[in-house]
């Protein structure tokens, strides 16, 4: 089975339903994760649309990106890029991130809800 080139993901552009969401009323946390790419650039102004809407910024960015915690932006240094294998080290921290937040949520992380119906169901 032959993958996609990382470079051909495209970098998605949030909904209006989701950035309705971010309001100025409510903190709503946003995660994003910030390769040093060619799409580096477009991510960054939809974080800069994000912070405008009050939303707080947690950005796995990679070591060589150049984007800087400020207020409402906090950013989690990545080790160096590598390139292609770089998601890899970026899916990481966003599978301790739901496990976490699972557990805080009081979900039973070993018997996810609705997974028998999705892989029995044909």
């Amino acid at each position: 089975m032959q993958l996609p080139s990382i470079d051909r993901v495209p970098n998605l552009r949030p909904s209006g339903a989701e950035m309705a969401s971010v309001s100025a009323t409510r903190a709503i946390p946003v995660v994003t994760v910030a390769p040093n790419d060619a799409l580096l650039e477009k991510l960054k102004s939809n974080m800069h649309e994000v912070r405008a809407r009050g939303g707080v910024l947690y950005v796995l960015a990679d070591a060589d990106s150049r984007i800087e915690s400020s207020e409402g932006v906090h950013v989690i240094r990545m080790p160096e890029n590598y390139g292609e294998l770089s998601p890899l080290l970026h899916v990481v921290p966003l599978q301790l991130l739901a496990y976490h937040t699972a557990c805080a949520r009081g979900t039973d992380v070993d018997k996810p809800r609705n997974l028998a119906k999705s892989v029995t169901v044909e």
